[in-house]
């Protein structure tokens, strides 16, 4: 009996024990990307045959429009067209139009981008539906089953691989990053003919849920929330009001998680209220010169792994455009996922960056953290690691021509479609992007800590 007690008297001790232990926000664990370099294509038998027929070693997506227009051509639209799609996808590799499709099924779909949509190759945002038109999850490609998804057809993107390798390079760095897979794509014409439309990337869109951006899900009972907000140009009925100094480039904030049709009035006024307190928080230090509590409510590692991020691979759409900033309930101000490398690689249209530049800090929050004396030191150190690692020359040079090379002819048959087959484009793409890694690197080494070191 006394044994007894004594077995009860520990278990009520370790319940005292778990009960009073600090509740600490879900730690998040890296998404592990599929890097598509093998296998490779079999050049005797990929291409186009005299029947029009695709052979490809790349998984072929047919988006089943039949002619009908696909919203977003002309603005920015919340209408979708309702069609089928199919997948084909062998697991030999060997992947023919003509194939039995490994994969169907339904999804409401529009046109995407911000000067994207404007252009002749179109970029598409993609809902995956079941037969009465309501989100269904479904996986692609090997990809985790989600309802959001992005056909990504860079059209300034004549080397068709920045997005796949810096979302899958990000993701070595970052918690998260959206998964990703290159794929050719058809549409279906009114008389449900394939038409090609070249290489895409089919890309996870950013969203809260458990296999994506994995934060506490909203409970309407309950006040305080989770919350993704992201800047960028557009002004919607999801805007966030912040705080905006005249001397720092900044865009309107819209909320993305919760839904704002589901939010209650009390969730989003604590939104807006946390926002602007951390926002004031940095725009206090800057002038106090004390960061302490800004060091407690910012999660400085993912602000220091999105900074490197973007401003080793000159990404200056970053701080101002598709840039995601979210909180846990009970967690830090995080930044991210990383989103939208169409102009990384000094690509951007009408304009050359040259290697020396360091452009980031003049953005939003960036502006302030970069007086941070902590932020700092952890960007000089993270950015030394990673120099060593995932951004070391080598491996990107390596990544480059390994992506490249898994591409094969189906980069030939994009030029074919789009560039009126001039193949010195992507040849040259490569090669410049080949050069950037080398003076980028070369010129951050030595003038990275001088630059980033504007403490005060």
């Amino acid at each position: 009996m006394r044994r007894k007690w004594l077995m009860l008297g520990v278990v009520l001790s370790l319940c005292m024990v778990v009960a009073i232990l600090p509740r600490y926000p879900k730690v998040h664990t890296s998404v592990v990307h599929q890097h598509q370099s093998y296998p490779a294509e079999n050049k005797e038998i990929t291409g186009f045959d005299e029947n029009g027929v695709l052979t490809s070693h790349l998984p072929l997506i047919v988006l089943k429009a039949d002619g009908n227009v696909i919203p977003g051509a002309d603005i920015p639209t919340d209408q979708e067209l309702y069609c089928e799609f199919s997948v084909i996808d062998n697991d030999s590799h060997i992947n023919r139009s003509a194939d039995t499709p490994t994969q169907t099924g339904k999804m409401a779909i529009n046109i995407r981008g911000n000067s994207s949509r404007y252009f002749s190759k179109k970029q598409y945002a993609i809902r995956t539906v079941d037969e009465a038109g309501l989100p269904l999850k479904t996986a692609f490609l090997g990809m985790p089953a989600e309802t959001t998804w992005v056909l990504n057809g860079s059209n300034i993107d004549y080397s068709q691989i920045r997005n796949y390798m810096m979302y899958n390079i990000s993701s070595e760095i970052m918690d998260y990053a959206p998964r990703c897979r290159l794929c050719e794509v058809f549409l279906t014409n009114a008389d449900g003919e394939l038409e090609y439309q070249g290489l895409y990337t089919m890309i996870e869109k950013p969203k809260v849920s458990k296999e994506r951006l994995d934060l506490t899900p909203y409970n309407p009972k309950y006040t305080e929330t989770s919350f993704v907000v992201q800047m960028n140009r557009r002004i919607d009925d999801a805007r966030i009001d912040h705080l905006k100094p005249d001397d720092v480039d900044v865009y309107s904030a819209n909320l993305e998680y919760p839904d704002v049709e589901k939010i209650t009035d009390s969730s989003l006024q604590y939104i807006q209220k946390e926002i602007l307190q951390f926002e004031k928080t940095l725009y206090d230090a800057e002038y106090s010169d004390n960061w302490e509590k800004v060091n407690q409510r910012t999660d400085l590692d993912s602000f220091v792994d999105y900074y490197i991020i973007n401003e080793f691979f000159q990404n200056y759409d970053a701080g101002t455009r598709s840039t995601y900033l979210y909180k846990n309930l009970g967690g830090k101000f995080s930044i991210g996922p990383v989103w939208d490398f169409d102009a990384a690689f000094n690509n951007y249209t009408g304009m050359n960056f040259t290697p020396d530049l360091i452009e980031t800090g003049a953005t939003f929050y960036y502006f302030y953290l970069t007086h941070n004396p902590e932020f700092v030191k952890r960007c000089c150190e993270r950015y030394k690691e990673l120099r060593k690692t995932v951004l070391s020359e080598e491996y990107l040079l390596k990544y480059i021509d390994e992506s490249s090379m898994y591409l094969g002819s189906a980069v030939i048959r994009n030029c074919d479609k789009w560039y009126d087959g001039d193949y010195s484009l992507y040849y040259g793409d490569i090669e410049k992007m080949q050069t950037f890694v080398i003076e980028r690197g070369k010129w951050m080494d030595e003038h990275f800590k001088e630059y980033i070191a504007i403490v005060r």
